[in-house]
């Protein structure tokens, strides 16, 4: 394994790079999205340690930044959307074509591509898109509040959701296609299922996670153990310095990872009668597929930083023997069988990584710490993260205008899988405990500190010198090497703990206002109202139905 910067000009004026994904066909290509309202699209040549990046073409339709860039994961479709509110589609052109959307700069085009479809939203800034696993819808996050899923086919815009109070900086598509997923600043994720029959779209609300009871976290001192909270908020609210929280679905679609997490554990006073600072736990909540409707069943605590962002590799490996202890034995003999004491009970292996403001962790489902930590490697945050679609590359964006890759060998992970896809309903963490009392597991011996919320700007920057990579078997280590703690309320018998989640008030695109959400009651189509329950009585348990804005004919 390899860490390196690549230190390319990859925007004018080095830029911030906001955005990065791969092509999932094979084919080498890289599109980053850059402040310089250009998407570039780049190839990176060869394998392994030997890779280079070859410039390709830019694509200058944008007016403002971009901030988002995704290929269709079923066919040459490039989709970018940015600060200007539109999205466009782009796609190869024919050889010969020449369009006026390329800028005019010294870098020769090897490819040209020509825009397809151009969606225009209500004008206001779009963070994030994902693609359906067709390649025939995707759906979008803005800072107006409101997701929205277009229809690559005719660049119209076929449903919208104004469920979010505040910016939807992240959303994710079922692999499976049976659901979607937002995340916004609101300190909430919204999960909806989803279906398409004969031309018809239709979403119906899931589930919101914005509240749960946390337990007390276990400590090493045998004087001082931490209490539990009660209906916690488990997100970062707005003043998280990110503009993004990218979550994903893992490629079976058994879990799904959201970033921006804390976990906060509220200190005993002292015996003077002192109230001292709750301890807040950066983290990634993780949830199956059968618990979308439920709090999450393990974090992923010990982050430095707040997490922004969540990829997982497209490959499946098959288990280890062993655990890895140390950067030679990463990729120890495969093995077919499920280990007891694997973290998830899947027969294969998932690779992920997960993006922090200031370090790359990379983890897989087989064991509870991670596999290696990258940091200093940028003096600004990250932003993105991608696959290579063989696994073996791993690159990152930052808002200091240059991107860094880990590079693994051929094998280095393990060995591809190719048995059956487990069933995705009955995905659980091995050994997590059941019952409502019972504490988590220890996170690290290393005490954490609070990581008070700061204000949003538009540059978020820190300080690294040089690049280093911490594997389990270092003895320094820039961060706390996470684990998976259970989460206990998540077992048959707390099922029902009551959740609060902010105001539910969906909106048409006709009356909705930027920023802005009526809180009083809500009409429904009988012409009855209904209330909107109390952030800080639980809320009601009764299902409410979503009113959905169709904008325009379905199948058309």
């Amino acid at each position: 394994m390899k860490a390196i910067p690549l230190t390319i000009h990859w925007h004018e004026q080095n830029q911030p790079i906001y955005s990065a994904h791969f092509e999932p066909n094979g084919k080498g290509r890289l599109a980053t999205a850059g402040g310089d309202t250009n998407v570039r699209i780049w190839r990176v040549q060869g394998d392994g340690e030997e890779s280079k990046v070859v410039y390709l073409s830019t694509l200058a339709k944008h007016s403002q930044a971009v901030n988002v860039v995704r290929f269709c994961p079923r066919g040459e479709m490039l989709a970018s959307a940015g600060d200007d509110g539109n999205i466009i589609l782009w796609v190869p052109a024919e050889p010969g074509h020449r369009s006026g959307a390329f800028s005019d700069d010294d870098l020769e085009d090897k490819e040209t591509w020509r825009l397809k479809h151009m969606c225009r939203s209500m004008g206001s800034e779009i963070y994030d898109l994902a693609w359906s696993p067709d390649g025939i819808f995707f759906i979008t996050g803005s800072m107006d509040n409101i997701a929205r899923v277009w229809n690559a086919q005719t660049g119209q815009m076929v449903r919208q959701i104004a469920e979010h109070n505040h910016y939807v900086q992240g959303v994710a598509w079922d692999p499976l296609n049976e659901f979607v997923a937002t995340q916004s600043s609101d300190r909430s994720v919204h999960i909806y299922t989803l279906k398409s029959k004969d031309g018809h779209f239709s979403l119906s609300q899931h589930g919101k996670i914005s509240r749960m009871d946390l337990p007390p976290r276990r400590r090493f001192s045998p004087k001082v153990h931490g209490l539990g909270v009660k209906n916690a908020n488990i997100y970062y609210n707005e003043t998280l310095t990110s503009f993004f929280r990218r979550l994903t679905f893992t490629p079976d679609g058994s879990l799904l990872f959201t970033p921006a997490g804390q976990y906060r554990t509220s200190n005993p006073t002292t015996g003077d009668g002192a109230k001292t600072a709750d301890d807040i736990i950066n983290t990634v909540y993780i949830y199956t597929r059968a618990g979308l409707n439920k709090p999450p069943i393990a974090h992923l605590p010990g982050h430095k930083k707040p997490s922004i962002a969540v990829k997982c590799s497209p490959v499946l490996y098959t288990f280890r023997k062993s655990s890895p202890s140390g950067p030679d034995t990463a990729a120890s003999t495969p093995n077919t069988s499920a280990p007891s004491n694997a973290a998830f009970s899947l027969p294969y292996r998932m690779v992920y990584a997960v993006a922090t403001q200031d370090a790359v962790l990379i983890y897989d489902t087989q064991q509870q710490t991670s596999l290696c930590v990258v940091s200093n490697l940028h003096y600004a945050a990250f932003t993105d993260l991608t696959w290579s679609s063989d696994g073996n590359t791993l690159l990152m964006t930052s808002t200091d205008g240059f991107c860094s890759v880990v590079i693994f060998s051929s094998g280095e992970l393990g060995e591809k899988y190719t048995g059956p896809i487990a069933s995705t309903g009955a995905t659980t963490p091995s050994g997590t405990p059941t019952h409502p009392t019972s504490n988590p597991a220890p996170t690290h011996k290393t005490p954490l500190t609070p990581v008070p919320p700061t204000r949003h700007s538009n540059s978020p920057t820190r300080s690294s010198s040089s690049s280093s990579i911490s594997t389990l078997g270092s003895t320094a280590i820039n961060n706390p090497r996470p684990t998976v703690g259970s989460l206990p309320s998540v077992s048959a018998s707390v099922v029902g703990v009551p959740l609060t989640t902010p105001p539910q008030t969906p909106l048409s695109a006709n009356s909705s206002v930027l920023g802005k959400r009526d809180e009083g009651p809500v009409k429904q189509d009988g012409g009855g109202t209904e209330s909107v329950p109390d952030a800080t009585t639980g809320g009601d348990k009764k299902r409410r139905r979503i009113a959905l804005t169709q904008v325009v004919a379905d199948g058309t």
